[in-house]
């Protein structure tokens, strides 16, 4: 996944790529890994949403969830904290 076309504010080309990854039945795309494309072009609800699937999944990843970069934005947000500390994190 190339996380700079969100950097860079290709927003267009970045969400495509996302919800192709996202809706591909042949393999296995992490939650965790979609959540951080949403995030990085700024689409919050997404994010969450695919957080909330990792969560669902047991995704190890979630282990980096206060340290991602990428999830800056969403860290005051309500259903963010309440993942944090489902998770454990408080």
């Amino acid at each position: 996944m190339n996380e700079l076309h969100g950097v860079a504010g290709d927003k267009l080309a970045m969400t495509s790529i996302v919800q192709e990854l996202a809706e591909s039945g042949h393999r296995y795309v992490s939650p965790y890994n979609v959540a951080r494309a949403y995030a990085a072009i700024d689409d919050k609800q997404r994010a969450l949403e695919w957080l909330e699937r990792a969560y669902q999944e047991h995704n190890p990843d979630l282990i980096e969830l206060t340290r991602e970069p990428s999830f800056a934005s969403l860290r005051s947000d309500a259903k963010f904290r309440e993942l944090k500390e489902r998770i454990g994190w408080h």
